[in-house]
């Protein structure tokens, strides 16, 4: 069963451990390609055991939070009960400043539900001490831009077919309901550069398919 589109979806953010991360590896191996949540790791957009065991480390790599190794916390998108995706933040070197990308399984694309998990994480960002938060998309990718302009993003055309949005000073976002409490976290330490290579569903900003497509804006970078 996928959540009701027809009525309006009420959205959380829900920390990923192991019961949610086998839920979101099966809703991104059957309702996104591999290409909207990995980087490619194999020639084309099938999923393969490759791409599922990087998944599975990605998130349980990140479970430290925006202070643990990897600098980067995630969560799971939970519509009406069902996992439907995943957003993240990520420190970059500049202090206070974050990273943000989702990606979307198909049912819970054009619905608006991309636009209030990427508020609540800016509620994250905020709480954690970000003072600016910066994301990708692509010049084709009209309903990603649509969507962080929506929360009050300034987008720039920057190289290699890339669309930067960026938000400063970062307010917090009210009226969005936030499910999880943040990772205690000092935004502010400065972490490693971010691997250009990230795929739109763990790092930048994806929204396509209708109106609001898929909703993934930079997916994280290959390790």
């Amino acid at each position: 069963m996928h959540p009701n589109a027809q009525e309006r979806p009420s959205v959380s953010l829900v920390a990923v451990d192991e019961p949610v991360l086998a839920k979101l590896v099966a809703v991104a191996s059957t309702s996104a390609t591999a290409g909207e949540v990995t980087p490619a790791l194999t020639p084309g957009n099938d999923w393969n055991p490759q791409r599922i065991a990087w998944l599975e480390r990605f998130h349980r790599e990140r479970r430290g939070g925006l202070d643990g190794p990897k600098g980067e916390a995630t969560w799971a998108v939970v519509v009406d009960g069902w996992v439907v995706g995943s957003v993240r933040l990520k420190a970059l070197p500049e202090r206070h400043v974050v990273e943000t990308g989702i990606w979307l399984a198909r049912s819970a694309r054009g619905r608006g539900i991309g636009r209030q998990a990427v508020a609540s994480v800016l509620d994250h960002a905020a709480g954690a001490g970000a003072h600016e938060v910066r994301a990708e998309t692509t010049p084709a990718n009209r309903a990603a831009q649509g969507l962080l302009r929506s929360l009050g993003f300034e987008l720039v055309v920057g190289g290699e077919d890339k669309i930067r949005g960026r938000l400063a000073p970062l307010g917090r976002m009210l009226g969005v309901p936030i499910a999880s409490t943040p990772p205690t976290s000092s935004a502010a330490a400065p972490r490693q550069r971010r691997d250009p290579s990230l795929p739109l569903g763990a790092g930048r900003l994806s929204v396509d398919s209708t109106e609001e497509g898929r909703e993934g804006t930079s997916r994280p970078g290959q390790e």
